[in-house]
């Protein structure tokens, strides 16, 4: 998992600094979520066949698709960026369907800690807070630090949902 947190990282980084996701970004964690799958395959000793690896493979990418069409709504009434929702789905690939919806209910925590932070802080200290960003009359904040937060948090804490 410390590829997939390297690379989370590397797109909330992006997102800080441009308010956006680079497609680029998106289809390195893409082959290296495949690869993450693949990988079985690879070390000695496996126990895996080539069958079961590759349904695998099919079924997590298709867990991918279901999750961008699931967030597509939220991306059209301008609740996450398409970049995130395209960040989510590569999760997937890495940690699987129920285990991303779970960390994508502690982000949506976060993010909510972090929204309150920040109009309390933007109440208090006015224009002083850096990075904040007004669009259309509205606040934004970057979905993406969240979805990292709320990662480590499935990691550490385990299943809120499922559980």
């Amino acid at each position: 998992m410390p590829a997939l947190i390297v690379w989370i990282l590397s797109a909330v980084c992006f997102d800080l600094k441009t308010f956006r996701i680079p497609n680029r970004l998106i289809l390195f964690g893409v082959l290296l979520g495949e690869l993450w799958l693949l990988l079985p395959l690879l070390l000695p000793g496996n126990t895996a066949s080539v069958l079961q690896v590759l349904f695998l493979l099919c079924k997590r990418t298709l867990q991918m698709v279901c999750l961008w069409f699931l967030l597509y709504p939220l991306w059209r009434i301008r609740c996450i960026g398409g970049g995130d929702v395209k960040l989510m789905g590569v999760e997937v690939l890495f940690i699987g369907m129920l285990r991303c919806i779970n960390s994508f209910v502690y982000a949506c925590i976060c993010c909510l800690i972090l929204s309150l932070m920040q109009h309390l802080g933007h109440r208090f200290f006015a224009k002083s807070i850096p990075g904040l960003r007004k669009k259309d009359g509205f606040h934004q904040v970057h979905f993406s630090l969240p979805l990292l937060c709320g990662l480590v948090a499935e990691m550490l804490l385990g299943d809120l949902l499922f559980g």
